[in-house]
């Protein structure tokens, strides 16, 4: 910003000596010199027009507010603040509903109901309950005494996935397709797992 001009000051008075040499025409002239006369001839004379400086006046009314300037730009994000401290443990909820109750655990022997009929080819399965394997099993043929030649059981073995079995299969055959024969599979299951 630059300093505004100052106005050149305007004297309001001006220092006159009164001539007291010369010859008597001359006494008592007013002369003006760059130095200053010796008492009792010395007088400063007030100028015409120049006053004195009156009273300040009123203040102005305040202007009109200016336009608001533009929004600078945003600055940089800090840095983040301090992980707070852990807050207390809250209450132990309710107790939640009793689950189910387990499977069976221990070792137990499934048959099947006989399967009696005629002909020459049978085949029977019997499966173990839910959560459990089949570790072994086998089959039975019951006939009568005078039934000659007796049937014969051709297999007996796991069936379905061989890693987790759960059914066993019995396959009997009979040479006599008109004799009336029972068969019987059953099948030893443990808890899977």
């Amino acid at each position: 910003m630059g300093v505004a001009a100052r106005a050149p000051e305007v004297p309001t008075t001006l220092r006159v000596c009164i001539q007291n040499w010369g010859s008597v025409a001359n006494r008592g002239d007013v002369n003006v010199y760059p130095k200053d006369c010796s008492a009792p001839y010395k007088y400063t004379l007030q100028l015409a027009g120049a006053g004195t400086r009156g009273p300040q006046g009123p203040a102005g009314p305040q202007g009109v507010p200016g336009l608001q300037g533009p929004h600078g730009p945003q600055g940089a994000q800090g840095p983040a603040g301090a992980i707070g401290a852990q807050g207390a443990i809250g209450p132990q909820g309710p107790t939640g509903p009793t689950g189910p109750a387990g499977g069976v655990s221990a070792p137990m022997a499934v048959e099947s109901a006989p399967q009696l009929d005629m002909g020459q080819d049978r085949i029977v399965d019997v499966t173990c309950p839910a959560g459990m394997l089949a570790s072994g099993g086998g089959g039975q043929i019951t006939t009568g005494d005078n039934q000659l030649p007796k049937p014969q059981i051709l297999s007996s073995q796991p069936i379905g996935n061989l890693a987790t079995p759960t059914t066993w299969e019995v396959h009997a055959w009979s040479s006599v397709p008109s004799a009336l024969w029972p068969l019987y599979a059953f099948v030893m299951c443990v808890p899977a797992g």
